[in-house]
């Protein structure tokens, strides 16, 4: 083949190629296809959020094909401390639980990764009902730990 043969384009061509040719990179085969979106798109989203439960995030019924979902409110440190306040923009998100054993109460403060196209929990603040005296073995019992299943 020749060049003669390729074709040339005019620079307006040109540059109308290449701004299809941008569109196309940049979002991904759903928007492209017109499918229906699960959750809004976030342009050069963060890989890990920290992140406070809107509500109770239930345990999956099976980790494959029912997972359970609760929106949680986003946020960042804002003042170059260690201050947090709730995000202005991309506040609330979906976290997806995939765990058949672990449940989130809500108010829980949480952090949130990215991964495979949905946020999922990867650590959670635990809840305040152990004390250090339920460690302590009374004198009448062998010792054992009895912390509230399934949850963090």
């Amino acid at each position: 083949m020749t060049i003669e043969q390729i074709g040339v384009y005019t620079p307006e061509q040109a540059r109308e190629l290449w701004q299809w040719y941008l569109t196309c990179k940049q979002s991904n085969p759903q928007m492209q296809k017109n499918y229906p979106q699960r959750r809004e798109v976030i342009e050069h989203r963060p890989r890990h959020l920290q992140v406070k439960l809107r509500e109770d995030l239930l345990a999956a019924v099976d980790s494959w094909t029912d997972p359970s979902y609760a929106t949680a409110t986003v946020f960042e440190k804002y003042d170059g401390t260690d201050n947090m306040r709730p995000r202005t923009q991309h506040a609330v998100i979906t976290i997806v639980n995939r765990f058949e054993n672990i449940s989130v109460e809500a108010g829980t403060y949480c952090k949130a990764e990215w991964i495979d196209g949905e946020w999922q929990l990867y650590t959670a603040d635990c809840p305040g009902t152990l004390s250090a005296s339920s460690f302590a073995p009374s004198v009448s019992q062998s010792p054992s730990l009895n912390p509230s299943v399934g949850s963090l």
